[in-house]
């Protein structure tokens, strides 16, 4: 059993964070050109490649089976949220029951 460590929820957050993002903006990519914007709408951010490597740099460091729990999870992100809570319970509480309802990836992250 692979033991995450106590920042893989951080990490999960990160790639449900990169799933939500537009596609030119999740991989650094300048926006083509678009319409203008409306006004007051402040224009989304855009990351530059040394920014990313920053951001998911250390998600690479992490063993391929333990990622492969992480991505699907991390498509989940109210749940994974639920289980950081879960896990905040659980230290003052050992007997608290993982909620039935939750996807098996999520599932598979705090057990």
């Amino acid at each position: 059993m692979i033991r995450p460590s106590p920042h893989l929820l951080a990490v999960v957050a990160l790639a449900c964070l990169s799933l939500a993002l537009p596609p030119r903006l999740a991989f650094g990519q300048v926006p083509a050109a678009s319409p203008p914007a409306q006004a007051g709408a402040a224009a989304p951010k855009v990351y530059s490649a040394a920014e990313l490597e920053k951001l998911v740099g250390p998600f690479a460091l992490y063993p391929d089976d333990l990622v492969a729990i992480i991505v699907p999870a991390s498509t989940f992100p109210l749940e994974i949220v639920q289980a950081d809570r879960f896990l905040e319970k659980r230290k003052s509480n050992p007997k608290v029951e993982i909620d039935a309802s939750w996807d098996d990836s999520v599932k598979s992250l705090v057990t």
